[in-house]
């Protein structure tokens, strides 16, 4: 399912009916909502944004509600500065048992760090 309200121009560009002019509309239009309105796909329609015909195409295929999470995390070590970063995208909502789990990993350290990181000593770090 394609989250309505998050998904990229080029993402929804990809739905049947929607070309890349329709798609920036519908991303340009969703900042302006109320998360009341936004709560639901049919926003697309109200708002006059699709007909009747390519909402029902396209209806089966959106969602409001996303299920998958990026998350970065920067791992530091004191007092040699070393770091590594890595990413993952979690998905909460495919576990056969209701555990969410990780459908994508990469590690980012050889792109540096994203802000500069200042190693401390542990006496510094606790405020002694």
């Amino acid at each position: 399912l394609v989250n309505i309200n998050t998904a990229p121009a080029p993402v929804l560009a990809l739905l049947p009916g929607i070309d890349a002019t329709l798609a920036r509309t519908i991303v340009e239009t969703r900042y302006n909502l109320d998360p009341d309105t936004r709560a639901n796909t049919a926003w697309l329609y109200t708002q006059g944004l699709v007909d009747a015909d390519t909402f029902r195409t396209i209806a089966p295929m959106l969602t409001t509600r996303g299920n998958q999470f990026r998350v970065r995390v920067i791992g530091f070590g004191v007092p040699a500065g070393r770091y590594r970063i890595i990413e993952a995208i979690i998905d909460v909502s495919s576990g056969a048992d209701g555990t969410p789990r990780i459908t994508y990993q990469r590690d980012l350290t050889r792109l540096g760090p994203p802000f500069a990181l200042e190693p401390q000593s542990e006496e510094a770090a606790a405020g002694i």
